[in-house]
């Protein structure tokens, strides 16, 4: 957002009737998806009713078969998913 003078980005949200929304698409099996999660939270902490996130699942990844190393269920990646996270 452009800075207009002393007006902090949230004042400047703030100002306006409706949330910003966020729809963020997110495939639980992608650990990649995970990542994003605590910005999302950090942008919901600083905007807080300002900002509107959603998530929308889907399945970019046909099944677990599709994945190799060993992963055939949640509970083998579950530690990954936590540590990409934060």
């Amino acid at each position: 957002m452009p800075n207009s003078g002393s007006t902090s980005p949230v004042q400047a949200v703030s100002a306006g009737k409706e949330p910003v929304k966020v729809i963020y698409f997110i495939d639980p099996i992608c650990s990649s998806c995970w990542g994003i999660e605590p910005r999302l939270r950090k942008l919901k902490l600083e905007y807080g009713n300002s900002i509107k996130i959603e998530y929308r699942m889907g399945r970019f990844l046909p099944n677990w078969s599709y994945n190799s190393g060993g992963i055939s269920k949640p509970s083998d990646v579950a530690h990954h998913w936590n540590e990409v996270s934060g």
